[in-house]
């Protein structure tokens, strides 16, 4: 029995420069939050090391949460200028770091291990916006098909070769045009 795929109409996502656009917004959209939760923790003077915190936008906050929020945000920016699989394998990463933040604040809460004051709204936050990443930046390079003009997707390189292969260069072979041989053979003197 073969499997046929059915052509699927094809969506404004499967557009690479689609794609691309959608990767960078998402990442522009929680940097700048993160800056504004960062930015608003350390306008009010708060202490860098307190395990309960002060509210900011709904969440527990304190100097060095707004600082780590600060550099976040900006890695996201500066993800999202650079764009391209750069800005999907960043968001798919700091993803991952929100869920497992989500997970470690939930260990901590109400401890003196608490570092970042987190409280319940932060472990929702953490979780939700992780998920998010996760999601977004998944969409298109691991999850749903790739159409074949999709950048994430590899494919035969204009070379002839596969991607990211490079050719095996070997210094007795004077004919550069013919593929290389898996066994070295000796040539008749």
């Amino acid at each position: 029995m073969s499997r046929h795929r059915e052509q699927r109409p094809p969506t404004w996502l499967d557009s690479p420069r689609n794609l691309d656009l959608l990767h960078r917004v998402g990442a522009v959209v929680l940097g700048l939050v993160l800056w504004l939760f960062g930015t608003l923790g350390l306008v009010n003077r708060l202490d860098p090391f307190s395990a309960r915190g002060e509210p900011v936008l709904g969440l527990s906050s304190n100097g060095l949460l707004s600082v780590v929020s600060l550099v976040v945000g900006a890695v996201l920016i500066a993800a999202a200028v650079r764009g391209g699989r750069t800005a999907s394998t960043v968001i798919v990463v700091i993803g991952a770091l929100f869920v497992l933040s989500g997970a470690g604040g939930v260990l901590v809460l109400g401890t003196e291990l608490n570092l970042l004051a987190f409280g319940p709204s932060n472990v929702v936050f953490s979780l939700v916006a992780g998920g998010i990443l996760l999601v977004l930046g998944a969409y298109g390079r691991f999850i749903a098909r790739r159409p074949t003009n999709n950048v994430h997707r590899r494919g035969p390189h204009p070379g002839g070769g596969p991607t990211g292969v490079l050719p095996t260069v070997r210094a007795d072979r004077t004919d550069h045009h013919a593929p290389p041989s898996r066994h070295r053979t000796e040539e008749p003197a």
